[in-house]
């Protein structure tokens, strides 16, 4: 590099009286620095960077023609540029400029390394004592010792390789990222360090040393509570983690006296046995009041993978109506407002999580079911995939986007996600519901009874799994599954007595083995308990078939005032109303018209044969994944109910060009 010998700031290198010299821009860099100045920092890095460089090569010149500096205040001494170049980086980084922070962090490093090699301390057995003590002060003096103890916080060769990881993550060079860290010596490891660090194992799935780093965090931080949940996730018992732990619950004055009965809970939790959590966090909500919020998110969780959706409803709501800034768990809750078609609330749970954040996945994904929920379905795929940005493996985006694509006949593509979201979570029901729900809609049975069979596996034989392999071998083209249906649904319902969509499916095994009177009574056993349009709307069909018009009647009825919307039961009253009608003109006609009505009274119970159920799971009316119907009897209606320029913003983003079709039920 050849600099013209004018070239140069100009400015006085006098020191200052009574002390070290200190360069001018130096000083002021770190001032900005100090100050958070960020934007300041930016508009200086093009005209300090130039002098910051050059001081390097005049210090270089200086000392291959055996000059000295002095000391003044003129040139940068090694340290100072190796500071400078990182304080820039950090202003970079903080204008998400991660392209130019990157390449001033690397040029950190490598004048870190220089200052290294340039402060030629040797050993203390190659030199006397005095010489030693000579060179070392020498070093010092000159700001080179090229130790970590900086004089700028966050400098350090640890702290810069730090925010390597953090640019590359950001930029989705995590090979790059974990490299980076690696790199630094375990002795020289900090907390944080450690965190990523593990993070970084954890996502590689490299299970064994992302325990041994969150481990680190844990002995160094002993209320890492995200450390601690990790570890739970990743297999280590309760005790492990209360040992770890145990240095801030050993005084009950502090007044964390819980943590041990919230790590024993957060275990059951991760080991998929929801019940004993809900009882064990209820336990802790009576005990400690002040915790009532944050457990209220966690059992609101617990409540929703345990299938219990009403339940999960109402204590998410509780906790966002209690700390409405809070956005973890707040898609979960997204989720159960679009399934019960609440709009308004929907609505304005998006608005307010968007107000308090954009850069974390929640609002995105809260957005986006209000999109789904409106009949918007491009636009639902566009917020999906802007919170799959933010967080790559969100399980909540991943389940939205799927069903998004499943409702537009993207079949191909949703399975995909619905199989990302199985690799992800495969303790979420919804994942395996979805992706049964693809092959079906694809006509590929086998592979349906294969996902539902995993489904079975990952969630133990939970009642929810059991019903959906129930429904898929139900389904069977050949209907040569039909006992392995009946089986599969009556272990569902021992294990959960009250479970209505092994219910609904035990009852058409049932009648589709002409068992009708069976099904009946199964049918109104359970209306006993409780009452539900679907419920009403099967057992109309079946009484029906059995010419009992009138009791059919009556729970056509019942099931419309359930569910006004519930356009079967329309159809089926209908029908018997028409039935009844022409009966009674062909009575009155003579006695062949008898027959005739006669055998027109069959017509309700006919088309009831006719009639297929698609059960839903989640438990209160039929499905409307392949039947055409939502959930709450409503026909899914037209197309959606956006330009083709909203389509066209997804298409740029080179995932999908998606065609606006209808949508299918919750």
């Amino acid at each position: 590099m050849n600099f013209p010998e004018d070239w140069g700031p100009r400015m006085s290198c006098q020191p200052p009286l009574g002390g070290a010299p200190v360069h001018p821009l130096y000083e002021s860099i770190r001032t900005l620095h100090e100050n958070q100045l960020w934007s300041n920092l930016v508009a200086l890095a093009p005209y300090a960077l130039p002098i910051c460089r050059f001081s390097g090569y005049q210090s270089l010149t200086s000392v291959t023609s055996g000059e000295s500096s002095g000391g003044g205040g003129g040139v940068l001494n090694s340290k100072q540029r190796q500071q400078m170049t990182c304080l820039l980086g950090d202003a970079y980084f903080e204008a998400k400029e991660l392209s130019k922070a990157e390449s001033l962090y690397q040029e950190s490093l490598q004048l870190a390394s220089q200052v290294k090699k340039h402060a030629g301390i040797p050993a203390k057995g190659q030199t006397t004592a005095s010489q030693h003590s000579t060179i070392v002060g020498q070093a010092k003096k000159e700001g080179s010792a090229g130790d970590d103890s900086d004089s700028v916080p966050g400098t350090s060769e640890v702290d810069i390789k730090y925010k390597l990881h953090l640019c590359y993550l950001r930029t989705n060079q995590h090979n790059l990222a974990a490299d980076i860290l690696q790199s630094i010596p375990a002795k020289q490891r900090t907390p944080k360090v450690y965190q990523a660090l593990g993070r970084v194992y954890q996502q590689a799935g490299m299970e064994r040393p992302a325990v041994t780093c969150f481990k680190e965090v844990l002995k160094a931080c002993p209320l890492a509570i995200d450390a601690a949940q990790t570890l739970m996730t990743l297999g280590v018992k309760p005790k492990e983690v209360q040992a770890l732990t145990s240095g801030a619950t050993s005084n009950p004055c502090h007044g964390l006296d819980w943590l041990d009965g919230w790590t024993s809970a957060y275990a059951s939790f991760t080991n998929k046995d929801y019940t004993a959590a809900i009882a064990q966090f209820e336990a802790l909500k009576q005990e400690h009041v002040v915790l009532r919020t944050n457990l209220n998110v966690i059992l609101g969780q617990c409540h929703h993978y345990n299938g219990s959706h009403a339940k999960a409803l109402s204590t998410l709501q509780a906790a966002h109506r209690s700390d409405p800034s809070n956005l973890r768990g707040m898609d979960v809750l997204a989720c159960l407002l679009a399934k019960e078609k609440k709009l308004k609330d929907l609505e304005a749970l998006a608005f307010k999580l968007m107000s308090v954040s954009e850069d974390a996945p929640e609002p995105w994904v809260a957005t986006g079911y209000h999109c789904y929920a409106s009949k918007k379905g491009s636009r639902a795929v566009y917020f999906a995939h802007k919170a799959c940005m933010i967080q790559p493996k969100n399980v909540e985006a991943l389940l939205l986007k799927g069903n998004v694509l499943l409702d537009m006949k993207k079949l191909q593509d949703a399975i995909s996600h619905f199989r990302e979201a199985v690799q992800c979570a495969p303790h979420r029901y919804e994942s395996h519901e979805g992706l049964v729900d693809c092959y079906m809609a694809q006509g590929r049975h086998r592979e349906a009874v294969s996902a539902a069979t995993t489904a079975c596996k990952s969630l133990n034989n939970s009642p929810r799994s059991l019903t959906l392999l129930a429904r898929v071998l139900h389904k069977d083209p050949l209907q040569l599954s039909m006992p392995k249906a009946k089986v599969c649904a009556e272990r569902a319902l021992a294990a959960d007595p009250h479970h209505l969509p092994a219910v609904y499916v035990l009852a058409s095994v049932l009648e589709a083995d002409n068992r009708i009177d069976a099904a009946i009574e199964l049918l109104r056993s359970h209306l006993n308990h409780q009452s539900t349009s679907q419920l009403h709307l099967m057992l109309a069909d079946l009484l029906g078939k059995v010419q009992e018009e009138v009791k059919a009647m009556d729970h056509y009825t019942i099931a419309l005032n359930l569910n006004p919307r519930n356009l079967p039961a329309q159809e089926g009253l209908q029908k018997l109303e028409q039935s009844t009608d022409t009966g009674l003109s062909g009575a009155g006609g003579g006695g062949g018209g008898g027959a005739g009505g006669g055998a027109s009274s069959t017509a309700a119970g006919s088309a009831a044969s006719e009639r297929t159920y698609d059960i839903d799971m989640d438990g209160t009316s039929g499905d409307g994944g392949g039947g055409g119907v939502m959930s709450d009897g409503e026909p899914v209606g037209g197309d959606l109910d956006e330009s083709e320029t909203e389509a066209g913003i997804w298409s740029e983003d080179g995932d999908l060009t998606l065609a606006p079709t209808s949508n299918r039920s919750f």
